[in-house]
């Protein structure tokens, strides 16, 4: 099957929670609103400088470790144009299946209240990504990874498990801290201090896709998408084309057991 055709096909559909602030965007939206940053100090002096053709020529020239400091502007992402921003999909195969990973990038992941006062966890730019398997002769989903918090939260779902709209997984995404759930409600988190909320009645996005593969300019950036050391670029992630996420359970995320 053509790769292009079997991402879109299988394209997750992300219901954000009504309270969502923080909303996906293109890399070429983050690029043109960071600055280059090393040691505490702006490498490049205008926005509008950096591109997925050229982050790899600045990044040579001022040599690691560098990392993008995103105007905070910019943080609340593409929401008037999301039916624009696209996420990102790399395909792998073995004799059973196509895995699928998608991708979705922002340019901030919000905070979370400690006793409904104090914020906590946010940071410049956030990577999330959930990673399907495709039945080669059933032509549909067999199971799916819905990261969350890395592999922290993360859990493996049988498709019995999941919800669709025809053939596209639903994923419902946490407020603020943009984890990926298989069902609407709370998830609780850390001794109650950090829970996810997600919600079926916020803005739903089914979005436009781009595949990449390690050749793709930008996913060969070295440096970090945020300021100072957040979220490298997918192809440096432990799961890039290889999930090894563990699945977790309530008692672990309500506990912190890893």
């Amino acid at each position: 099957m053509d790769k292009q055709h079997l991402i879109e096909t299988f394209c997750p559909i992300l219901k954000f929670h009504p309270d969502e602030q923080f909303f996906p965007s293109s890399i070429e939206y983050i690029l043109k609103n960071s600055l280059l940053g090393k040691d505490g100090k702006n490498l490049t002096k205008t926005y509008n400088t950096l591109t997925p053709e050229n982050l790899l020529q600045y990044q040579q020239k001022h040599k690691l470790p560098v990392y993008l400091n995103i105007k905070e502007s910019s943080w609340k992402g593409e929401k008037e144009n999301l039916h624009n921003v696209p996420i990102y999909a790399t395909v792998t195969q073995s004799s059973e299946y196509y895995c699928i990973q998608y991708v979705f990038v922002y340019p901030y992941n919000g905070p979370f209240k400690i006793f409904d006062k104090i914020n906590e966890g946010q940071h410049q730019s956030d990577v999330e990504h959930i990673t399907i398997y495709v039945s080669k002769e059933k032509n549909k989903i067999s199971r799916a990874y819905y990261a969350a918090h890395t592999s922290k939260d993360g859990m493996w779902l049988d498709r019995s498990e999941m919800e669709f709209d025809g053939k596209h997984p639903l994923v419902y995404v946490a407020n603020h801290s943009h984890a990926s759930y298989n069902k609407s409600g709370t998830y609780y988190r850390i001794f109650f201090f950090a829970n996810d909320h997600t919600s079926n009645k916020g803005i739903h996005w089914q979005p436009k896709v781009i595949f990449i593969d390690n050749e793709t300019n930008w996913n060969k950036y070295q440096g970090f998408l945020g300021e100072p050391d957040h979220c490298p670029t997918p192809m440096y992630r432990t799961w890039w084309k290889h999930e090894d996420g563990k699945s977790t359970n309530w008692f672990k995320r309500l506990f912190y057991c890893r």
